[in-house]
């Protein structure tokens, strides 16, 4: 064995996000291992030196296959650990959720990468009482592991303060997501096949791409669908989900004309998709808005696209469209107001272009180089 340093990292899902940190972390010398259930790479691919560790893939159709897949890819995780990297140092993301917990019953050095965090997620949604024995328990075990971690990183200001409790702050570190700007970069309307192959040439393209989750972040946009004259404004929704069949119904029963739904795009095509956006939609739930980030945001800045944020005013997502002027948030989903604002952004092109500019001055923050942060 050489004398390198190994790190094992540990996500059940792993995309751009861990590919990027897998390959900093070879490039500095390290052995690298990844334990995923699947790794899907956009652009950029795994670094053949990482050594891949394959547990069970996460299933999210159901609820029960949701957590089972989680409690299997722990124990999963937890004998590979043991037998195999018994004194590796660790990096442990939050996914599946329990994962954090494993070092209670491990001796290797570790880190955590916190991106949703739990069990306050679960209060949060709805699903468990605050004072409920799991929620209580959880909180415990994690006061213990936390106190271990030699670090534990986190991807917002907001989150930061929530794993407060849990630690002193200044065992607490922010890097935010990054989109994959390699794969992601802006292509002009005259030039994007996308925006040709769907006939959106000479339309306002809003943009809604990414999970269609019974949260609703996509409901909007059938919804604006319904109350928009203009018919050069399109509504187009990009992506897979649980509440796809609802929206797909609501637009045949509506006859919206102005409201298209498409699959997932090929990498390839990406792009291109994301490029179409005359403006983009993301939304955060009022109950997941100080525990959540949602990454496709990240993508929208860095194909330049200007942004409607729906989210709560001190929730991160809010403070960065805001702060750096990329769009333009609404607390709340006043469908009227935010019509309006589309219709204003649709005349007046200088605003566009301004919203567009400062995209992508934005995504330069939020680049792939941020994985080398986690770097000691």
């Amino acid at each position: 064995m050489d004398g390198r340093k190994q790190i094992v990292i540990v996500n059940q899902d792993a995309g751009y996000l861990m590919i990027d940190i897998a390959n900093a972390f070879v490039s500095k010398g390290y052995r690298v291992t990844l334990i995923a259930g699947r790794v899907v790479p956009r652009k950029t691919s795994l670094n053949q030196q990482v050594r891949l560790e394959k547990i069970i893939v996460y299933n999210k159709t159901t609820t029960f296959r949701r957590i089972a897949t989680w409690l299997i890819a722990a124990i999963q995780i937890y004998f590979k650990i043991i037998f195999r990297y018994p004194k590796s140092q660790l990096l442990i993301v939050s996914n599946p959720p329990v994962a954090p917990l494993l070092p209670l019953f491990l001796r290797n050095k570790f880190s955590l990468l916190i991106y949703d965090t739990y069990p306050d997620a679960l209060v949060d949604m709805g699903v468990l009482k605050r004072n409920s024995l799991i929620i209580r328990c959880w909180e415990k075990l994690n006061f213990r592991v936390f106190k271990k971690a030699e670090k534990v990183f986190t991807i917002t200001d907001g989150m930061k303060e929530l794993l407060s409790k849990y630690v002193q702050k200044s065992k607490l570190e922010v890097i935010p997501l990054w989109a994959d700007t390699e794969l992601l970069k802006p292509v002009s309307r005259e030039e994007n096949p996308f925006l040709i192959q769907h006939g959106l040439q000479n339309k306002f393209v809003v943009l809604y791409s990414g999970n269609i989750a019974k949260s609703g972040d996509a409901d909007i946009m059938v919804k604006l669908a319904k109350i928009t004259e203009d018919d050069e404004i399109v509504y187009l929704i990009i992506g897979e989900g649980v509440n796809k069949p609802f929206l797909e119904s609501e637009i045949q029963k509506h006859h919206l004309a102005n409201c298209m739904l498409l699959p997932w795009q090929n990498t390839d095509m990406l792009p291109c998709s994301l490029s179409a956006a005359s403006v983009s939609v993301v939304g955060l739930g009022k109950d997941v808005s100080r525990v959540a980030m949602p990454s496709k945001f990240f993508s929208y800045l860095a194909v330049g696209s200007p942004v409607i944020s729906i989210a709560e005013s001190e929730s991160d997502l809010a403070k960065i469209v805001e702060t750096n002027n990329v769009g333009w948030n609404f607390e709340d989903a006043n469908i009227d107001e935010v019509l309006q604002f589309i219709i204003t952004l649709k005349k007046n092109t200088e605003l566009q272009d301004g919203f567009r500019k400062n995209s992508l001055q934005t995504s330069i923050l939020f680049s792939s180089d941020n994985a080398y942060k986690f770097i000691r």
